[in-house]
């Protein structure tokens, strides 16, 4: 879906193509809204219709995203990663309709950027659960649906400027599995690591330029670089919390707690552009 297509949406499309500046996106929604009832309304077009949802789901993307990095640099944890949690289910989405060729629209950024937090957490695990459904309605028509009855709505397109889903009324799940990537992320599992983390978190959001710069995590096992282990006697508590001695634990180069280096993108100008900060 190309929506620089209609004129009248470019304004929208290029204040988020301008993401970095940190626009006020907000201000579309009501026009978006008003444009995208009359769409369907009086013209009968979806594909315009489309084109409106998508930007529609950019400005609430990329405003989930700035608040995430505000409630992170403020030490809300919990908040941010609640935010980060709507990000990763809702970014998978508005791609697979959108063409956001060369990253234009920050949208793989912003879920890239996401799963960067949720990696930081330890361990950042999810669950995904096999299930069987035995009664379902679809959100467009409301009828019942099943795989001998489909009602001839597609799942996942749009209509009438509204995302079709299944609404599940009865399931029976069958299998659990545990997985890095989730299709369905639930963060509520982690809160005492994002509470326990609370205070590197937020540090490490105040050190960001911005909350579109480019960082990665990388995993660090070197025991001398970490700050928790540096003064740590041998018969001292081990700092990873275990409650054994240092030397029955961690001092033989196996830490049980993550060490993050994480390289930050200062300048987009400057290739290489990078500064050095340490997390734990």
């Amino acid at each position: 879906m190309d929506v620089e297509r209609y004129p009248h949406l470019r304004p929208a499309a290029m204040d988020i193509a301008r993401f970095r500046e940190l626009p006020d996106l907000s201000r579309h929604l009501d026009d978006l809204a008003e444009w995208k009832e009359h769409s369907v309304k009086m013209e009968g077009d979806e594909l315009q219709a489309k084109a409106i949802w998508c930007l529609e789901g950019l400005v609430v993307l990329h405003s989930e995203f700035t608040s995430a990095h505000g409630s992170m640099r403020s030490g809300d944890v919990i908040g941010a990663f609640d935010r980060i949690e709507r990000i990763l289910t809702a970014a998978p989405i508005i791609r697979r309709h959108l063409n956001d060729a060369g990253g234009k629209f920050g949208l793989e950024l912003i879920h890239n950027t996401g799963w960067d937090w949720v990696t930081l957490l330890d361990p950042p695990y999810g669950i995904s659960h096999g299930s069987i459904i035995k009664r379902a309605h679809c959100s467009i028509c409301q009828t019942r649906v099943g795989v001998l009855w489909p009602c001839g709505h597609i799942k996942g397109e749009i209509y009438g400027g509204m995302l079709c889903i299944q609404i599940h009324k009865e399931i029976t799940v069958t299998e659990v599995s545990i997985v890095e990537r989730p299709a369905s992320l639930i963060l509520t599992n982690h809160r005492d690591q994002m509470l326990k983390g609370a205070d590197k978190f937020a540090d490490l959001a105040r050190k960001l330029p911005s909350p579109y710069a480019l960082w990665v995590p990388q995993l660090e096992t070197d025991l001398r670089r970490h700050p928790a282990y540096r003064d740590a006697g041998r018969n001292d508590r081990c700092p990873c919390g275990s409650g054994r001695k240092f030397k029955r634990c961690c001092a033989h180069g196996h830490p049980n707690i993550k060490h993050w280096n994480i390289s930050v993108i200062d300048d987009y100008s400057v290739p290489n552009s990078r500064r050095q900060t340490v997390i734990a």
